[in-house]
């Protein structure tokens, strides 16, 4: 079943959002495909996410280890950082295995038949954003982190 807000965490619609970008329409920029990569993870369109790497990287892909990962995870929250020219930077939350786990990443775009397509990663330079004991929980549940992800993971460590 598909999502009535997007996975991406702007607010909109699904179908508004990311669905046509999931459909084939080409996204307008490295921040919009990078949303819609996001929310792919979310729904789990290994298609999509396969889809949107650039060809060059496209088969060193190993699609059996990414369905696998994906049939594990639940994504929470996305925050884009900042996108400038072909590079977007973001922190996103995802659970696995009952813990939570923080991506901060940089990503490279280039276009590609009229498509931006994600080409590669690097860590960032920028420290990572730390969530309180008192923010909301970034695995999307609504609750304080504290009541939430934050007790899982001290109990895991």
């Amino acid at each position: 079943m598909l999502p009535d807000i997007c996975p991406c965490c702007s607010g909109q619609p699904y179908q508004q959002c990311c669905a046509p970008l999931h459909a084939g329409a080409p996204a307008d920029s490295p921040k919009a495909l990078m949303r819609s990569r996001f929310a792919a993870h979310a729904i789990k369109d290994l298609e999509y996410i396969v889809r949107s790497w650039a060809s060059a990287a496209r088969a060193d892909i190993d699609r059996e280890a990414l369905a696998q990962w994906l049939s594990a995870a639940e994504f929470g929250q996305l925050m884009v950082r900042q996108a400038q020219g072909d590079t977007v930077e973001f922190e996103c939350w995802y659970q696995q295995d009952g813990l939570l786990h923080h991506l901060h990443d940089l990503s490279h775009f280039v276009q590609e038949d009229g498509h931006w397509r994600y080409a590669r990663s690097e860590p960032p330079k920028l420290k990572a954003t730390v969530v309180g004991r008192n923010d909301r929980c970034p695995c999307g549940s609504g609750k304080k982190h504290k009541q939430c992800c934050l007790g899982a993971m001290a109990a895991a460590s």
